[in-house]
């Protein structure tokens, strides 16, 4: 049986199947409805034949073959890691703009544990604020230090700091779905504290992951996961204490600023 031969609506060739051979145009053409609207979005947006919600599925369920899939090279099945932590944190970013959520009123509650002035309470807002404005860069610089610490603790286990990397760009994207549903819940029921709660909970998720990928006991693997963030957070403490260091020396005038609100 011979294939319909149609005439291509862009490029106006020949066209037989279900696509141009000569331009890529789909030759199935369709009135715009709701369904084809949201089809497009997959296949653009959130990656071909459902790969988003796979990788987000399996991240949750079995993040051991995600994470084995990408070190095995095969990347038709799962989205890659940076770009899965990438989209997650945007998501994050235009959900707090699309609930008209003040991140920094979201963390009032970890700024409240330190006592001071108002001064420099107005300080530390200023600070936050800078942080926040430039949300996906400071969450990508973080990446490396949480990966330092895993390859670290898990050293035995031959994978090297990029495999390692692998890991936590997945695990940390998929912790954005914690932080979503505190976002609903302190917009929409009012929970006190949320990001509190989201934190533990983030870290804990890292430290399943571990449990999960790594091989051995899962419950020592679990312990080894708390510990190595741990690490990565002091390691990237300690970097920025000197690269603050470093921009106080450059920067005199803002030395002078500090003692002001410090008095």
């Amino acid at each position: 049986m011979s294939e319909v031969v149609s005439t291509c609506p862009y490029c106006e060739q020949s066209a037989t199947g279900n696509y141009c051979s000569n331009c890529g145009q789909n030759q199935q053409l369709h009135r715009l409805e709701w369904k084809y609207l949201f089809a497009d979005l997959q296949r653009r947006w959130l990656g071909f034949d459902n790969m988003f919600y796979r990788t987000l599925r399996d991240m949750l369920l079995a993040p051991e073959e995600v994470i084995t899939s990408m070190h095995r090279g095969i990347k038709v099945r799962y989205m890659g890691p940076v770009g899965f932590f990438f989209l997650m944190m945007t998501i994050l970013i235009l959900l707090y703009s699309l609930l008209g959520v003040d991140m920094l009123e979201v963390t009032k509650d970890v700024n409240n544990v330190f006592s001071g002035t108002a001064s420099q309470k107005e300080f530390q807002n200023q600070i936050g604020q800078s942080i926040f404005s430039n949300f996906k860069v400071m969450a990508f610089v973080m990446m490396p230090f949480y990966a330092f610490g895993l390859w670290l603790i898990f050293k035995n286990k031959k994978y090297n700091f990029i495999e390692t990397a692998v890991l936590i760009f997945y695990a940390q994207g998929l912790t954005a779905t914690f932080t979503i549903v505190g976002v609903l819940l302190y917009k929409f029921f009012d929970v006190e504290h949320v990001i509190l709660y989201m934190t533990p909970i983030s870290y804990s998720f890292i430290a399943y992951v571990c449990a999960r990928f790594y091989k051995g006991n899962a419950i020592w693997n679990f312990i080894k996961g708390f510990l190595a963030l741990a690490i990565g957070t002091i390691a990237l403490m300690i970097v920025g204490s000197i690269t603050g260091f470093i921009y106080l020396m450059l920067n005199p005038q803002l030395v002078e600023k500090l003692n002001t609100v410090a008095q």
